[in-house]
Order: structure tokens, then sequence, then C-alpha cells
């Protein structure tokens, strides 16, 4: 299984917590834990890091995540990066034996 930390960073804490609040209201994390072949998705905030959002994500493969990318909640989450001045993204992959 691949296990993908996706890092976005933000101009202020604000902005990072207006977007995962307004990620949380239209149930972004949930509604994608929900898709077939979802193991794991869920925003996190690290402790020492005031303007970075992690995306904790883990797909049976990558056939089954490709739908994903046409949801109407990935869209918004697209769009509340856009709104929130989120200013780069940063995608690691690890593999989980």
């Amino acid at each position: 299984m691949e296990l993908q930390i996706i890092t976005y960073q933000f101009i202020t804490k604000e902005e990072r917590d207006l977007f995962l609040a307004e990620a949380k209201k239209n149930k972004i994390e949930e509604c994608s834990q929900n898709e077939i072949g979802c193991l794991r998705y869920e925003y996190v905030i690290k402790t020492d890091n005031d303007l970075s959002l992690y995306l904790i994500e883990a797909w049976e493969n990558e056939e089954v995540k490709k739908p994903h990318h046409q949801m109407p909640h990935f869209i918004l989450a697209m769009e509340l990066k856009k709104k929130y001045r989120c200013v780069s993204s940063k995608r690691e992959k690890f593999i989980i034996q």
C-alpha cells in the first residue's frame, strides 16, 4: 500500500484554519473516505508549523483513485486552496509493507 502525505503551505495561520474549517464544514474528508478504494484521507496539523496543513491519504491503488479527481468535493478542495491562498503543495510517497 502506498501512503501519500501532501503538504499545503499557506501564507497565514488564519487562512490555513479557515481552509480547514470550510473543508470540514463541507465534509471533504468524509466524502473522500467514503469513496471506493479509499483507505485513509484526513487533514492534520503539525504542532510546530503554523502555516502548513498536511493531507494524509492512502488508496488501494492508483486506478481506484482516478475518479476521486472528478468528484465535487475534490473540486471544492481545489477551489478552497485558491480562496485561502495555499501557495504550494508538496507530495511525498511512502510504501507501507
